[in-house]
């Protein structure tokens, strides 16, 4: 199965086709240096640099498509939208659509790309997982990722990042997580915040794209997670940390060289990886999973 078709992306984003309609897309690219057989190169313009000039190379390089603001002379699919950035956008909010499987979105101030990681490992025990790239959590990286996504994709685990009051918003309109999670609240990202509430609140702006009774994991140990229980609105919040208030406790056993030993929520958990925080990290995915899965399958991956 295809990731898509010049017509079904032309379908997204309301573009024009000039081209042969069947033609297969397996991957997307917004960088012509990272082009492989058959990418959509999303040809991106903005103040300093419009990347329709590089769009031969993204071609000469294996594209079978490009997404373009105006006609080009190549010999490819061309998908001719007025805005590539929104038609990314318009993309990946399609596939989104397409998707049942199970969505995790994740943000916070610290530990994201680190919890994502360890999310999706603990996914792969259980089925075909998608997560973002490296830290592709902006508003290109996070559309790319949706747009990226297989439609056949069992999890997804969704990294959000912000450096300004209302990005997450925006993000989690696109994402519709099945759950959402926050890591940590601290002054990252301060110059654009007059106060660290200001960020927290801007992180929470992550549980608006939630449906009334999804899971809100929140840091039970921050200094604002009543502050984040108070932003939730309708989602069922789950509360994870070491403190003995946590409804998803996470209790050290100690480290050994590179290894840490936790029990959380009665389960033994023993990671690759040394430091307490990764045990936070795992409480918190414990705190989200969706109903029926197998738990201690989850544990073994991550």
């Amino acid at each position: 199965m295809s990731l898509w078709t010049a017509q079904d992306i032309a379908s997204a984003t309301g573009g024009t086709l000039i081209g042969a309609p069947e033609t297969v897309v397996n991957g997307i690219s917004i960088d012509n240096r990272s082009i492989e057989a058959d990418d959509l190169f999303v040809a991106l313009r903005g103040p300093n640099h419009d990347a329709h000039t590089v769009a031969a190379a993204a071609v000469e390089a294996g594209a079978s498509a490009v997404l373009v603001e105006r006609e080009l002379g190549l010999n490819v699919a061309q998908i001719i939208v007025s805005d590539t950035a929104r038609a990314l956008e318009a993309l990946g909010m399609a596939r989104r659509a397409e998707v049942t499987g199970f969505v995790l979105g994740i943000t916070g101030s610290v530990g994201k790309t680190g919890t994502k990681e360890l999310a999706a490992a603990g996914f792969r025990a259980l089925g075909k997982t998608h997560a973002t790239l490296g830290n592709l959590n902006n508003h290109f990286g996070v559309p790319l990722t949706l747009a990226r996504m297989p439609r056949d994709t069992d999890f997804a685990v969704i990294e959000m990042g912000m450096s300004a009051p209302g990005e997450i918003r925006d993000l989690t309109r696109q994402v519709q997580p099945d759950a959402a999670l926050v890591t940590w609240i601290s002054a990252a990202h301060s110059a654009f915040f007059k106060n660290t509430a200001q960020i927290a609140d801007a992180k929470a702006e992550i549980f608006e794209g939630l449906s009334a009774g999804a899971p809100a994991a929140i840091p039970f140990d921050n200094a604002f997670a009543g502050r984040l229980i108070g932003k939730a609105g309708n989602a069922s919040v789950r509360t994870f940390g070491f403190g003995a208030g946590a409804e998803v406790r996470c209790r050290s056993k100690g480290m050994d060289g590179a290894q840490s030993a936790f029990i959380i929520d009665g389960y033994d958990v023993r990671l690759g990886l040394a430091g307490n925080q990764w045990g936070g990290s795992a409480a918190a995915l414990l705190s989200v999973l969706p109903k029926g899965v197998d738990v201690d399958r989850f544990i073994q991956g991550m």
